[in-house]
């Protein structure tokens, strides 16, 4: 009997691990740790919304986005304001959610930039909270 509920204690410790590794959307990748005033906010497993990136409140939606990897894109003028704004072509996020890192590169003419490297970031569960229209500086400012 005491290996039956042993091994039943077992299963439902791993079925709890299971289930809290999986991410509940949204989740918010903030770069306040680094001290800046926007966030990535994963809506879905490949559905991003970069908040706040000009600290006045802008929004703009990643043209691709994909949570498990920790990556997104933001290309051209099509719903992608970040991009456009800063007159770059794409801009690229790139996570490393195990070091709670991020690298922001921009692209322009073929050529890529590295506008942030491994910055600190921290990775919250629900919508991001970030302070719109209270000015700050951007993770686009170099």
């Amino acid at each position: 009997m005491k290996k039956i509920l042993f091994g039943l204690s077992l299963l439902a410790c791993a079925a709890g691990v299971t289930a809290a590794e999986e991410a509940t959307f949204p989740v918010c990748v903030s770069f306040a740790p680094a001290g800046y005033c926007d966030a990535m906010q994963y809506d879905g497993e490949n559905s991003a919304t970069w908040k706040n990136y000009d600290c006045g409140g802008s929004a703009g939606a990643q043209t691709k986005a994909v949570y498990s990897l920790g990556k997104t894109v933001c290309k051209g003028a099509k719903g992608c304001n970040p991009a456009a704004a800063y007159g770059w072509d794409a801009l690229n996020w790139k996570f490393k959610f195990a070091k709670n890192t991020g690298t922001l590169t921009g692209i322009s003419g073929g050529v890529k930039t590295v506008i942030q490297q491994d910055m600190p970031i921290s990775v919250t569960s629900g919508a991001c909270s970030v302070a719109e229209g209270q000015g700050g500086v951007s993770s686009l400012a170099r």
